[in-house]
């Protein structure tokens, strides 16, 4: 039984589709959403001083550090967690999406 399933599972996606999709979607939301925290930082850190935010500009910068760490620990045969991850840090991208283009209309 178990060696129909593994023939089963190879015939449905024989050249790693799946997986490479799932990669590629991983990393362009992680890296879209470490870059948009970036871009907020220095945003923030470009006002005169007296104007600028420093706890915003350390949340924004740890949150930049936080999220390319946690892109470079998924090994690529993690796909399900990836997925997950996925979900879960596209809801944050768009929230932080909506913030930036806020700041910059």
């Amino acid at each position: 039984m178990k060696k129909q399933l593994a023939v089963l599972d190879e015939s449905q996606d024989p050249f790693g589709f799946d997986i490479f999709l799932s990669v590629e979607l991983f990393e362009e939301t992680m890296s879209s959403l470490a870059g948009l925290y970036f871009q907020l930082w220095f945003k923030e850190q470009k006002k005169p001083v007296e104007f600028q935010d420093t706890h915003l500009m350390d949340r924004y910068l740890k949150r930049h550090h936080e999220i390319r760490s946690l892109k470079n620990s998924f090994p690529i045969s993690a796909m399900a967690e990836r997925n997950l991850a996925q979900d879960i840090y596209s809801l944050e991208l768009r929230e932080v999406r909506q913030l930036w283009e806020g700041l910059i209309a």
